[in-house]
């Protein structure tokens, strides 16, 4: 069975059922948990919880943790500096000194540096690569195709997240402006994925630009505000049934990383799922979907 996963960052299932977005709503759909992917108080951070979908287990067994993000950052800010933020966490704990404030005001940090960097900052450790779905289905002597994937593969992604905070208290304008350029990046993916399905057995597809309207529109309260993030759901949903080919031939499975509170105005701990074809089993949570996808590709 030739199998596309279409990987939709912070879909909400309550939006989905809410709007009744038949799209995103196929055969088999439901709720699945996603604080299973993350350590204890770690926050359900993007290639935290999509690096443990690829795993099937916690990727923070693997290398890929909040603590070893953080650390990695710190790296790249400080460069060959890195021992003086060594000795003034020796020295002083947690107090703020505002070292990294005065590095990169004397240009000794470079915080674009960090931005650059994320691609391989926020990925599994090459030599977890082997433990996932991607690796076992190659083994298996399935043919795999991804462009941009979390915890796999990134570029434009990642630098977007890295910088993309500035953008949720912009005014409108600039907010939907930005949210059409992650649009249409999404776009060209998903037209470059489509366009091999043919020759391919298993094909990864991502975009983040359902959780990045969540973040900037997601105001209960605000009526612009909601209608132009239905009007988001429903480009995705009318770019996905433009080029998705409806077959049985092709197993479809739309999965997300977590979804939106927009009381607490932060990821909530549920993503949603949904398969146009009887699952093997039904997913719990986000961990369970590397056999799921591996029995799929055998039928």
């Amino acid at each position: 069975m030739k199998v596309l996963v279409l990987g939709i960052d912070g879909l909400e299932y309550d939006l989905v059922d809410k709007w009744d977005i038949k799209v995103y709503k196929q055969s088999y759909y439901g709720k699945i948990d996603v604080r299973a992917a993350v350590r204890s108080g770690d926050p359900l951070y993007t290639p935290l919880i999509w690096g443990s979908f690829l795993l099937g287990k916690p990727s923070y067994l693997f290398g890929l943790s909040m603590e070893e993000i953080k650390e990695r950052r710190i790296r790249s800010l400080y460069g060959k500096f890195y021992f003086l933020f060594k000795l003034r966490k020796k020295l002083f704990g947690d107090r703020n000194l505002h070292l990294r404030g005065f590095l990169t005001k004397i240009g000794l940090a470079d915080l674009n540096e960090v931005v650059r960097n994320t691609p391989m900052i926020e990925t599994l450790p090459p030599n977890v690569l082997k433990y996932t779905f991607i690796a076992e289905a190659e083994k298996r002597g399935y043919r795999v195709f991804y462009t941009e994937f979390p915890g796999l593969k990134e570029s434009k992604y990642a630098e977007m997240r890295a910088c993309f905070s500035r953008y949720f208290t912009m005014p409108l304008d600039r907010k939907l402006s930005k949210l059409e350029e992650v649009f249409e990046y999404s776009s060209k993916l998903l037209s470059e994925t489509i366009s091999v399905l043919a020759d391919y057995d298993l094909l990864l597809y991502y975009t983040s630009v359902i959780d990045y309207a969540h973040h900037m529109l997601y105001r209960p309260t605000n009526l612009r505000y909601m209608v132009t993030l239905y009007s988001t759901y429903k480009k995705l949903a009318n770019l996905i049934s433009s080029l998705v080919p409806k077959s049985r031939e092709l197993c479809t499975v739309i999965v997300s990383d977590h979804g939106f509170d927009p009381v607490k105005q932060e990821h909530s701990d549920h993503g949603f799922w949904s398969i146009n074809l009887e699952p093997p089993k039904i997913p719990k949570t986000i961990l369970d979907f590397k056999s799921i996808i591996l029995e799929l590709l055998s039928l």
